[in-house]
């Protein structure tokens, strides 16, 4: 399966737009189409006029053998960092092994470009997701307790990179190990690791 990122036009725009917005209200509620605007604005600029340590966003239609498949959006970073995201395929194109190939692209797009790593925030109970980031050979970094609204966790997937051609092939995708998958915690247990790692 070849995926390819195609620099967003405006044509597309709307679309973007509506699936994106569709997706964060699912997830989080509290968030109108004022955010996605906000992304193709700074993809339309090529810079972030808000942020400081966001230098700009960039929005790709994902297409596999030609064909639409979704939108995938890259955040750049100083320091050489990348956070992937939003990736929202069109329904039909879930489940068909493309989310993993998708953040392998996104991977050598920014090795290719001299970033250094390439990370993505992720919802618990968005367990879908967490196996293709973790396909992608993404590590969990950390989990956010309540970071976006009171009854969900984030969790923070990342990749360092090499440079240039030595970024990840798309064959490069492990098997996941689903005792890495995360599932809700009890109430608790969190507190007691926290606590216990500020002894250490």
């Amino acid at each position: 399966m070849s995926v390819e990122l195609e620099s967003l036009k405006p044509a597309d725009f709307d679309s973007f737009s509506a699936i994106t917005t569709a997706a964060y209200q699912a997830n989080y509620g509290d968030v109108d189409e004022s955010m996605a605007r906000h992304i193709l604005d700074s993809h339309a600029r090529g810079c972030d006029k808000v942020g400081y340590m966001t230098l700009r966003k960039e929005v790709f239609l994902v297409r596999c053998e030609g064909r639409p498949m979704g939108f995938t959006t890259l955040t750049w970073k100083r320091g050489g960092s990348a956070k992937t995201g939003p990736t929202i395929l069109f329904p039909e194109s879930r489940g068909k092994g493309i989310g993993p190939q998708v953040q392998l692209a996104l991977q050598r797009l920014v090795g290719a470009r001299g970033g250094r790593k390439t990370y993505g925030t992720v919802s618990e109970a968005n367990v879908r997701a967490q196996k293709y980031m973790l396909r992608a050979g993404y590590e969990i970094e950390t989990r956010l307790r309540e970071h976006y609204n009171p009854d969900r966790t984030e969790i923070i997937f990342g990749r360092l990179l090499s440079p240039g051609p030595a970024a990840p092939a798309a064959a490069a995708a492990p098997a996941v190990d689903e005792s890495k998958v995360l599932r809700a915690v009890p109430a608790g247990a969190s507190d007691i690791l926290f606590n216990s790692a500020r002894l250490i």
